[in-house]
């Protein structure tokens, strides 16, 4: 066992347990001209709700960030170079990256967890979505 191994653990119990209760869901999506494609995330926490707009890019970096960090218990959607704008490709990718999301909060490390907090941030940019009350 590495050392300090049980501290970790244990670290990553209180952390696991204050984020517990976030759940995402990839809602919708928004062609940008025939540039790319942003990737529209709700975020609940309790009583908190936010968006989060990323383009698959993002998702990317991300990924990348993660693995070296670790082991990534999820795969991402396959990169497509052609039709990535067409209905069906953008539909597909949609359902790959919320699958995605939720594997990674349920399995990824502490740290990884860390990382997909900050990825989860809410946007400083944009339109507000407003949610009926």
């Amino acid at each position: 066992e590495a050392p300090g191994g049980s501290d970790r653990a244990r670290g990553g119990m209180v952390f696991d347990n204050a984020y517990a209760g976030l759940t995402t869901q990839i809602v919708g999506t928004e062609t940008v001209g025939k540039s790319h494609t942003i990737y529209i995330t709700l975020c609940s926490m309790g009583p908190s709700r936010w968006e989060v707009r990323k383009r698959y890019s993002e998702f990317e970096a991300l990924h990348k960030e993660l693995k070296q960090r670790g082991v990534v218990p999820a795969s991402l959607p396959p990169k497509r170079l052609f039709g990535k704008l067409s209905q069906a490709v953008v539909k597909q990718r949609q359902e790959g990256l919320d699958d995605y999301l939720s594997k990674l909060l349920r399995g990824a490390s502490l740290d990884q967890k860390r990382l997909l907090m900050v990825f989860l941030q809410a946007n400083t940019k944009g339109v507000p979505h407003p949610h009926p009350h």
